[in-house]
């Protein structure tokens, strides 16, 4: 019988997820709080990078490196899809953030965002440029070799006398 406060393991993913290190914000709260921390990895296993309630997608997911320190970090956009369609003011989706990962930095000299799986290295995206009118734009394209894949997973609370389920938007980081 499970105790007041645990939570129990009802997919299959978020059981061979459950033994992975996590670093994960709800949110983005914990990310100001916690400060700069890097999420851990294992070689060929998903990480979890974030966890938000179920009701939000992910709008888009982007390499990205911040100019003044080089670090590299995946931005997640997310979208409250009701309120798009009905018009809905009641809830906006989490603020963008970019979240750090061990292993995953940028080398200047290439000009790519790289992640080191201990033995090999994966070049995650590569700095291209845009030209518009006036000006020139950089940004990272992906290679396509590191996925940033999101799943809904069924959780459920036990609070000691009721059995409550619930669901959140999981988001997985993997290097090929």
């Amino acid at each position: 019988m499970a105790r007041a406060g645990t939570v129990l393991l009802t997919s299959d993913r978020e059981a061979e997820m459950s033994n992975v290190p996590l670093c994960f914000t709800i949110l983005g709260c914990c990310v100001m709080a916690a400060g700069p921390r890097a999420a851990e990895t294992t070689p060929d296993q998903p990480l979890k990078i974030d966890s938000v309630p179920a009701r939000y997608t992910v709008q888009d997911s982007s390499f990205e490196v911040n100019p003044q320190n080089g670090r590299a970090g995946i931005r997640l956009e997310y979208d409250f899809p009701p309120a798009r369609l009905g018009g809905n003011d009641y809830d906006q989706a989490p603020p963008p953030k970019t979240v750090t990962v061990a292993g995953l930095r940028y080398e200047p000299s290439t000009r790519t965002i790289v992640f080191d799986k201990g033995t090999t290295r994966v070049t995650c995206a590569t700095e291209s440029s845009r030209r518009t009118l006036f000006w020139k734009t950089s940004f990272m394209k992906p290679t396509g070799k590191c996925l940033v894949e999101s799943h809904v997973i069924r959780h459920a609370q036990d609070n000691g006398w009721t059995v409550d389920p619930s669901s959140t938007l999981d988001t997985f980081f993997e290097a090929h």
